[in-house]
């Protein structure tokens, strides 16, 4: 397979990752699952995400680009989980020491660290406000 077929077959491929990670983050966002299918997706989420990151560094396009759109997801993903647990996030704001964003839920005080490429969360599982 010559460099141009294989870059075609990524790009199906990322295209395909970024449909599985968008739809699986609409259906969480809806809230009206059983634990089970909110489990299948996370896991849909979670696979989908990687996969993007390995597609990315393989066709090294557009990096700032595709830098937001990362950033976007993860900001979108911890959203979700932290809906998910009955948290409520203010806004994001810049975390000086690290190159991300924070947001910290309003009622509880956890907060989340987001970057693009990496989710890091000190929230319970369920906000105890």
């Amino acid at each position: 397979m010559d460099r141009e077929n294989l870059e075609s077959k990524f790009k199906r491929m990322q295209l395909a990752y970024r449909n599985l990670f968008l739809g699986s983050l609409e259906l969480l966002e809806l809230n009206s699952l059983f634990w089970t299918e909110k489990l299948l997706l996370r896991l849909v989420n979670s696979l989908s995400r990687k996969r993007l990151q390995a597609l990315k560094d393989v066709l090294a396009e557009g990096g700032d680009n595709e830098d937001n759109v990362l950033l976007r997801e993860n900001m979108m993903e911890a959203q979700v989980v932290a809906a998910l647990g009955g948290h409520q996030l203010g806004s994001w704001e810049t975390a000086e020491e690290a190159d991300g964003y924070q947001a910290v839920c309003l009622i509880c005080d956890g907060s989340v660290f987001v970057s693009e490429k990496t989710i890091y969360s000190i929230l319970t599982d369920s906000c105890t406000g």
